[in-house]
């Protein structure tokens, strides 16, 4: 796992009571609410906070489909708009202040395969401005 993709799963881990369970909580393929709304804010996170596509995304979180990440991303998108002040919503606005964004930049590995590998800089990725978010907005 790229360590900017662990270290923010590990930030999410402890809001949703599963920090004892380590890494694999956001694994593992569990449906209950707690890990599947850690996994879906990880990725919401990840998704803000670096350049990875959705199925870069997805090979970190346990080889999942794109898709399975443009749904968990919409999940929490949902919860910022329609319930702004329950778990999975605050925990995604506290984290997206609390989380530098990162860029990515091309390395050469030893083998000459064309490898990313991320740098804490900040120079290309924009922060996340959470003022655009029309949270709890009633049309």
């Amino acid at each position: 796992m790229i360590p900017i993709v662990t270290d923010i799963v590990h930030e999410v881990l402890p809001h949703f009571g599963l920090e004892a369970e380590g890494i694999d909580a956001a694994l593992s393929r569990d449906r209950h609410w707690s890990h599947a709304a850690a996994r879906h804010v990880a990725m919401w996170l990840v998704r803000q906070k670096t350049t990875l596509s959705f199925p870069e995304i997805g090979r970190e979180f346990g080889n999942r489909d794109h898709t399975t990440v443009m749904s968990g991303i919409r999940r929490v998108e949902r919860a910022l708009r329609e319930d702004p002040d329950g778990p999975m919503a605050s925990t995604a606005r506290l984290l997206a202040v609390t989380i530098p964004a990162v860029q990515r930049r091309e390395v050469e590995r030893p083998s000459g395969v064309r490898n990313v590998a991320l740098d804490a800089s900040r120079d290309d990725v924009p922060e996340l401005d959470l003022s655009e978010l029309e949270i709890g907005a009633a049309e």
